[in-house]
């Protein structure tokens, strides 16, 4: 079993090369039957938070697979794919493994051709550092997704993060069936990266989809797509765009189209020769670095403007642009 030791040790980047592979719109990552693949950083629970399996217990990162199934909206026909009457958005929930309740939540949203548990060498870290991150498969947008991964699936996913935001508060939140008190219902942020970054778009900026408990954002290598029956409005959701300056399949101006039309405060940070998928060794540092940094100043409260400005400034090969509150 993988152990977490450090963000910038060996672990991390195994991880990261991992990520690479899996979440390039054109990698063609398959879900091995039977679910997601074992996290590579995290030891299993049961829905209970109780541990499946016999170890040592250093783990930092424990993490349990939720079967969610929305039965409130379809699955739209997908190639050779009829119409369901429902969704399922399988998720993995990733919790520190030593912590003080309650935590705030963020959700991270895949991109094309990923799932659930193509990121860990991304949120792993994050829960590390003191929060849920719940990583949903989304149903037509996966790599296995039935008819074939589908680029206009985002058009979906806001409700199905929002759907995910439900259900795990409903078994881990102040009364959560599950075990109550593990999350802090008012702490809430999303996040995503590609595809996932466009979900997140909705749900903090467009009258599609938006998602009132949504209090900070990150957005990794997004482009500012169209919802069909909304219309951009920002509201004021702290925002961090990412972005690749040698992203070819979204290039760096479709990054700053979304940070210009996002509100303070909100942040731009450019990565000097980065592509698409920046988690290379050293890329992955700072994406993940940003992302706590991001949500701790808008989630817990632990960085102040300056400070968070200062954290952001600090990262080598990078380009920086913010506005304050």
């Amino acid at each position: 079993m993988a152990r977490v030791r450090t963000r910038r040790g060996a672990t991390w980047a195994a991880i990261a090369i991992a990520i690479v592979l899996a979440a390039c719109g054109d990698s063609g990552v398959d879900e091995p039957a039977g679910g997601p693949a074992p996290s590579t950083c995290a030891s299993t629970v049961d829905e209970r938070l109780r541990s499946t399996a016999d170890d040592d217990g250093r783990e930092a990162v424990v993490s349990v697979d939720l079967p969610l199934v929305d039965r409130s909206r379809p699955t739209r026909a997908n190639g050779d794919q009829p119409r369901r009457d429902e969704r399922a958005v399988p998720t993995r929930l990733y919790l520190p493994a030593e912590r003080s309740a309650p935590l705030p939540l963020f959700v991270w949203a895949h991109g094309l051709g990923g799932d659930g548990a193509a990121y860990d060498g991304l949120v792993c870290p994050v829960a590390a550092a003191g929060y849920a991150v719940a990583a949903p498969t989304f149903p037509l947008s996966n790599g296995a997704a039935p008819g074939g991964q589908t680029f206009d699936a985002y058009l979906d996913q806001p409700a199905d993060v929002s759907f995910v935001i439900d259900e795990v508060l409903s078994r881990y939140g102040p009364a959560g069936t599950a075990r109550a008190g593990v999350l802090d219902g008012e702490r809430i942020g999303a996040g995503g990266h590609s595809l996932g970054a466009i979900t997140t778009e909705g749900l903090v900026a467009n009258t599609c989809c938006a998602d009132p408990r949504l209090k900070a954002a990150v957005e990794v290598d997004g482009s500012p797509r169209p919802y069909p029956g909304g219309r951009v409005q920002a509201r004021g959701v702290p925002t961090l765009v990412v972005h690749g300056e040698e992203d070819d399949l979204f290039p760096l101006e479709e990054g700053r189209a979304v940070y210009d039309r996002a509100e303070a405060p909100k942040a731009f940070l450019v990565l000097e020769g980065a592509g698409h998928n920046p988690f290379g060794p050293g890329e992955i540092d700072v994406v993940v670095d940003a992302t706590i940094a991001w949500l701790g100043a808008h989630l817990r409260g632990d960085l102040t403007d300056a400070e968070l400005r200062a954290r952001l400034e600090s990262f080598e090969a990078t380009r920086l642009l913010t506005a304050d509150r």
